[in-house]
């Protein structure tokens, strides 16, 4: 997790997740943008890589990019 810049309007993020068992693995990076105190926009993947029978790998062909908008409305 890393901000960058003051008032911490960009923020970033990877995570990762290694099967040892199975050798598969599951990353996410995700870059998050704060537009001001109640909105924040962010776009990240979920990335698969492994066997096709192993937790992660079988999900390798649905590999995917999502967007996500919070509002706060309180």
């Amino acid at each position: 997790d890393k901000t960058w810049g003051e008032g911490d309007y960009l923020d970033t993020q990877f995570s990762a997740i290694y099967e040892w068992t199975f050798q598969d693995l599951w990353l996410r990076p995700k870059v998050t943008y704060q537009f001001n105190d109640d909105t924040t926009g962010a776009i990240g993947f979920n990335i698969y890589a492994g066997g096709n029978q192993t937790p992660f790998g079988e999900f390798t062909n649905n590999t995917d990019v999502f967007i996500e908008f919070t509002r706060v409305l309180f």
